[in-house]
């Protein structure tokens, strides 16, 4: 057992030091959490694993416009002398940088001397903190000036990843056949909202709730689902289902879930459901999402473990399949970076539960990747591009293609406008650059139709189109539908 002790800085504000402490763990060199008792004694902040594998620690940071950020050091040694926090920051974020260059460039990758000049530039900056000692009055300041600039330079760098890489994807196919897509589930777009949204996409997601298609155990109400599937295909847009069953939110009956704590029942019940689903929308939908979030059950389904969730999702799958032998099947993974496992033990890790089901599914369509970030719950810390790539290409060795659902981070917290309107721009253009992301999801069209995640929604609700954030981001969304996209 080894504790790595962190210093924080003097500056930190209330709210910012709460949320740091609570959402620091430790990750192994996989980048996956490891079990983290923390300990917090202002402003020492220990954090404590039950084993001796090489760690780094990964912390909230708060980065100007773009409020919190996940942040992780390079790995730690266990030594009684604190860290200074941000030093370590900046320097494992300079580590990854320098670490995904090489690798980017083993591939053929040119960077650009701009992009080069950046990265020195925050090589630099950590040079001069090096120089200093920690109780020096302009320690603070430097450490924060190099990991901004580091951070700086990681945004140079992926755009320059993104560039080339779009620009290679256009020379073989001019128009992407990238999908660019909005979820409807309870609610129809009013006309305006309408040539808005099909404006900035060319898909659409139906996941109508199970509560509502199935209000009472054996009694179905088709009409919603109905309505959604033909609104979308009567405007051309490709129809994706699912999920038919979110195993973590509200969407699931208030009746399922006594049934939950037994498999066997649950499992019963789970594909009585999708048969009926299956049955409804036979050759009306393009894509189909059978299950999400198997890896991220909580109490309210019992004590089961996710093994027993993941082969219920691998049966599930092979049901569909039998059924719709052509149709392009997908599962949904939940909390991709798995914080959850810092504090609470599992088998199996997001990209294992996803990699032996890409295994086992004979032909699965996609693998879909939910990143809804700064929300509490199963939204995850908010990642810079650079580790949201580095997270891409892990998956991407499946082979298996992914779909992402994606919300940035609610304003707040020193998140503005403009800085919310750099995740979605760098979100995206990392999606179209991807060769293996077929699709990407707003996951929250109007807001408050769902209570898990807040914040998230594109549209206000029913009876207004959008105010000025809205009105940015889809006009960058239909810039990009006009520019790469089928």
């Amino acid at each position: 057992m080894a504790t790595f002790s962190l210093k924080l800085p003097d500056d930190l504000e209330g709210k910012q030091k709460s949320l740091l402490v609570e959402k620091s763990y430790l990750a192994g060199t996989d980048g996956n959490p490891v079990p983290t008792q923390r300990e917090f004694k202002d402003p020492i902040l220990g954090l404590r694993q039950h084993g001796d594998e090489a760690v780094r620690a990964v912390t909230p940071w708060w980065l100007n416009s773009r409020g919190m950020i996940a942040s992780s050091t390079a790995t730690l040694m266990n030594r009684e002398a604190p860290y200074p926090l941000v030093k370590e920051l900046a320097r494992g974020k300079l580590n990854q940088i320098r670490g995904m260059v090489a690798e980017w460039e083993s591939r053929g990758l040119e960077i650009t001397p701009t992009v080069r000049s950046s990265i020195l530039g925050a090589g630099k900056k950590l040079a001069e903190v090096v120089g200093l000692a920690p109780r020096d009055a302009r320690f603070d300041a430097c450490s924060s000036a190099a990991l901004e600039s580091a951070f700086g330079a990681a945004t140079d760098l992926i755009g320059c990843y993104c560039e080339k890489l779009i620009a290679a994807k256009q020379r073989q196919t001019p128009q992407l056949p990238t999908t660019q897509s909005f979820y409807l589930r309870k609610t129809l777009p009013n006309s305006d909202q309408e040539k808005e949204l099909c404006r900035a996409f060319n898909g659409v997601q139906i996941s109508v709730p199970w509560r509502l298609v199935e209000p009472e155990p054996g009694k179905f109400d088709w009409v919603k689902l109905d309505e959604m599937v033909a609104w979308g295909r009567d405007r051309g847009l490709r129809v994706g289902l699912g999920p038919v069953v979110d195993l973590n939110s509200s969407d699931l009956p208030s009746w399922f879930f006594p049934i939950a704590k037994d498999i066997n029942k649950a499992a019963g019940v789970i594909f009585r459901y999708i048969d009926q689903v299956v049955s409804r929308v036979r050759g009306k939908v393009d894509t189909f999402l059978v299950i999400q979030g198997g890896n991220f059950t909580d109490a309210q389904m019992g004590d089961l473990d996710e093994t027993e969730w993941l082969r219920l999702t691998f049966n599930a799958c092979l049901r569909v399949r039998q059924s719709l032998p052509e149709m392009p099947l997908g599962v949904g993974i939940v909390q991709p970076w798995g914080e959850l496992l810092a504090s609470e033990h599992r088998d199996h890790n997001p990209f294992l539960f996803a990699e032996a089901l890409s295994r086992s599914v004979d032909g699965l369509g996609s693998i879909d990747i939910e990143m809804v970030f700064g929300q509490e719950g199963r939204g995850s810390v908010p990642r810079d591009a650079l580790e949201i790539s580095k997270m891409l290409d892990q998956i991407a060795y499946m082979g298996t293609p992914m779909r992402l659902d994606f919300a940035p981070p609610p304003l707040g917290l020193g998140l503005t406008l403009e800085g919310r309107l750099a995740w979605v721009r760098e979100f995206y253009e990392l999606a179209l650059a991807s060769p293996i992301v077929t699709e990407v999801r707003w996951s929250e069209t109007f807001e408050g139709e769902r209570d898990i995640f807040p914040g998230a929604g594109l549209l206000a609700d029913s009876n207004h189109v959008h105010g000025k954030q809205t009105g940015e981001i889809l006009k960058f969304l239909a810039g990009l539908k006009a520019k790469y996209l089928r």
